[in-house]
C-alpha cells in the first residue's frame, strides 16, 4: 500500500516538473536543471559566446478594485536560448544555469520590493510604481549577470565560478522566504500576501 502510494506520488512529481517544461519557457524551479536540449534557439555565427542563456521576470500585473495581483516569475527562454555545438559540455551548462539562478534571484529581490512598496490606489499609477520598480531591478540584475560572467570568464575560472555557485547558492537560500511568483496586495487593508 505505501509503496503503491509512493509510487503514484512520484508519478505526479514527475508529470509536475515535466509539465513546467513548455514549448517556449521554463519557470525556475529549484527541482528543475536546465539541458543542452532545453536551448532551442539558433547560435549567433557573430558571437563569440559559447551559450547564451535567455531568460527574464514576469510582470505580469492586475488591478482590480484596490487588489494588485502580480506574478513575478523567473522564465527561461527556450527559443531564444542557444549553444554552439562545440561548447556542449558540463562545464558550460553548470554556468548557463548560473545565469537563470541569477534571474530567480532578482525576481525575488523585485517581489521584496513590491512587497515594502507603498502602492498608490489608482491602478493605472500602481502600474507605473511597479514598472519603474523593475526598471531599477533589472539594471541591477544586468549588471550582476555582467560581473558574473566577468570574474568567472565564462566559466573558464573554475576557482571563481565555484566561488559564484556558492554565493548565489547562499543568497537563493536567504531569500526563500520570497520565492513564490504570486503576489496578491491589498490596497484597501494593506496587506500583502506570497
Amino acid at each position: 500500500m505505501i509503496r503503491g502510494l509512493l509510487s503514484i506520488l512520484l508519478i505526479f512529481s514527475c508529470i509536475v516538473l515535466y509539465a513546467q517544461k513548455k514549448d517556449e519557457e521554463i519557470v525556475w524551479s529549484k527541482d528543475i536543471k536546465l539541458t543542452w536540449d532545453d536551448f532551442k534557439g539558433r547560435p549567433k555565427s557573430s558571437s563569440t559566446a559559447g551559450a547564451i542563456t535567455s531568460s527574464g521576470i514576469g510582470r505580469d500585473f492586475v488591478y482590480n478594485n484596490g487588489l494588485i495581483t502580480l506574478n513575478a516569475k523567473a522564465a527561461f527562454n527556450i527559443k531564444e536560448s542557444w549553444v554552439k555545438e562545440t561548447s556542449r559540455h558540463i562545464k558550460a551548462l553548470e554556468h548557463e544555469q548560473g545565469h537563470f539562478d541569477i534571474t530567480e534571484l532578482y525576481a525575488r529581490k523585485f517581489r521584496i520590493v513590491v512587497l515594502e512598496t507603498k502602492f498608490k490606489k489608482d491602478g493605472e499609477k500602481a502600474k507605473n510604481q511597479l514598472l519603474k520598480i523593475y526598471d531599477i531591478i533589472a539594471r541591477e540584475w544586468d549588471a550582476y549577470q555582467d560581473l558574473y560572467d566577468k570574474e568567472t570568464n565564462h566559466h573558464i575560472n573554475q576557482e571563481k565560478q565555484a566561488e559564484w555557485f556558492a554565493k548565489i547558492a547562499k543568497e537563493l537560500v536567504e531569500l526563500e522566504a520570497y520565492s513564490t511568483p504570486e503576489i496578491t496586495i491589498d490596497l484597501n487593508k494593506k496587506s500583502c500576501k506570497k
